[in-house]
């Protein structure tokens, strides 16, 4: 435990928040990929976009999606680090 005069559940209520703020960013980006998504659907039918174009777009916005949930994965296992180093100090 903590040896700085900390309450036991202060390392868990900062897990708590960071995970909670993570998952809030974590949201917002992923709405902006399936937002994509649907913009470039909604695009390839109205405007006729070629399919290179259309394969492309689709293809961003993937990355974006893949990249968010990987790079939100990496700070969930850096957050529990953290947490366990603080908690067990």
């Amino acid at each position: 435990m903590s040896g700085h005069n900390t309450p036991w559940w202060e390392p868990i209520a900062h897990f708590v928040a960071h995970i909670l703020v993570g998952s809030l960013i974590f949201i917002a980006i992923a709405a902006g990929s399936i937002g994509l998504e649907k913009l470039v659907d909604y695009a390839a039918s109205s405007w006729e976009l070629s399919d290179f174009t259309s394969t492309v777009l689709h293809g961003m916005a993937h990355a974006i999606l893949l990249g968010d949930c990987v790079l939100f994965g990496l700070y969930l296992i850096s957050v529990m680090i953290k947490t366990a180093k603080e908690y067990f100090k």
